[in-house]
């Protein structure tokens, strides 16, 4: 399982980042600790906690996710926190407890208060890192998981992008390694001393770093370092390519590029970020109305299993004799027996809601997995537009047009031939 803590304050500002809209589910799992059951107030009150120490840093966040693929019960969560909060000394901290479903992936949240109510002093978390790592290790042995690279050697655990990386795949809907396969694909192909023409085919142009060697501009200013995407290191670079001063530096290019762009270009860079937004619009509708219905049957179920349980503990309650008998009954020991049958009656009970709930979960996240391989086809298919399109931005003028205008018919075209099938053949969620 895929462990990533940290020691941190402001917990108002984590409180949103916990109920964002973006999740397709969010339930508050557990408040240990604490009378009040908002999750802002919550981590307001951690915060108030360590108004009277030197702490400033009150709250340890930690995230849990099973590997892609991987199925995980709210219990192997549940384990799993337990497992780092006694690692890490937090035993009996108050803590809130989130679960979070995204994509149909199952994940959760979980955030310890650092202040001991006791002596009035923070927790101390020294090599709180390395020992997540070591628990991640025993979880993906425990489970029988593949170790992930990460962990089957010493270094650092994640293996995703940087901060830096996932802003311009924001900013320009082309994942990183799909990037960093073009430039690797240019290196590859290209002869010694033709590696800037084969960036310029791809729509990238080369310049020498700020603080980096060598820096890839795309054609929309976006740079990312050369080193990082080749995952060579710079002696190697600098024996083929030579020294950076040889090449423009990034501020130059990026001029360059802004002068080349004409209104035009600008004018077809949005109609096809227009066309991309409509093609992706049935899929985000379909999703808001899954999302409407599967939390109202979560609504009903929760609401049945709450009756049930009110029904039940009546005729548990009712085995009870009351008056002399309920008092003969306490001396024969019959009543004791009564209330551990019931006991063992309400486990089963709870187990068996739980395994209803979880269920009902699955189903829904199987849903949410399927729309989202629908959404990942159709990202992918508009990443490639992209790539096409500042290839086409750097080469001869009115390409760019060109392009835009392929990609707006394509969208046009995909979207009728969708509204002539939807009669016959719908997504069923």
């Amino acid at each position: 399982m895929i462990l990533k803590g940290n020691q941190r304050a402001n917990g108002l500002e984590l409180a949103a980042h916990l109920v964002k809209a973006e999740n397709e589910h969010v339930e508050i799992h557990e408040i240990r600790g604490f009378a009040s059951e908002d999750l802002k107030s919550v981590l307001r009150d951690m915060e108030r906690e360590a108004e009277g120490t030197r702490c400033r840093e009150p709250l340890y966040a930690l995230s849990l996710n099973p590997p892609p693929g991987k199925r995980v019960e709210v219990e192997d969560l549940e384990q799993a926190a337990e497992l780092v909060e006694t690692r890490l000394g937090l035993d009996g901290q108050p803590r809130v407890f989130v679960l979070h479903e995204k994509q149909g992936r199952l994940h959760a949240h979980v955030v310890w208060s650092r202040i001991d109510r006791d002596s009035g002093k923070s927790v101390q978390l020294s090599h709180d890192r390395l020992k997540l790592q070591s628990v991640s290790k025993e979880l993906y042995l425990q489970h029988g998981w593949d170790l992930p690279q990460g962990l089957t050697k010493e270094g650092s655990l994640s293996e995703g992008f940087s901060h830096v990386e996932s802003m311009q795949f924001r900013r320009t809907q082309i994942r990183p390694e799909r990037r960093n396969a073009l430039i690797a694909e240019a290196w590859q192909s290209a002869r010694p001393g033709e590696f800037q023409e084969a960036l310029a085919l791809r729509g990238f142009v080369l310049a020498s770093g700020n603080r980096d060697y060598l820096a890839v501009c795309s054609t929309d200013g976006e740079a990312v370092n050369l080193t990082r995407a080749l995952g060579l290191k710079v002696k190697e670079l600098r024996a083929v390519l030579g020294d950076k001063s040889l090449y423009p530096d990034i501020g130059t290019v990026r001029d360059d590029l802004e002068t080349k762009r004409n209104e035009e270009q600008e004018a077809a860079y949005s109609r096809m970020g227009r066309a991309h937004e409509r093609e992706k619009q049935p899929l985000c509708e379909k999703r808001e109305k899954m999302l409407v219905r599967q939390k109202e049957e979560r609504k009903c179920l929760r609401g049945a299993q709450a009756l049930c349980s009110e029904q039940a503990e009546k005729q548990r309650a009712d085995r009870y004799r009351r008056g002399i008998m309920g008092l003969w009954d306490r001396v024969t020991g019959d009543h004791g027996e009564t209330r551990r049958h019931n006991a063992i009656e309400r486990e089963a009970e709870r187990k068996a809601q739980q395994r209803e709930m979880m269920d009902l979960r699955e189903r829904h996240m199987a849903q949410s997995r399927e729309l989202a391989r629908q959404m990942r086809f159709v990202q992918s298919r508009q990443q490639e537009e992209r790539i096409s399109f500042y290839r086409a931005t750097a080469g001869e003028k009115g390409a760019s047009l060109d392009c835009s205008a392929r990609i707006e018919r394509r969208v046009e075209t995909d979207a009728r031939a969708h509204e002539q099938a939807r009669p016959s053949r719908g997504m069923s969620l």
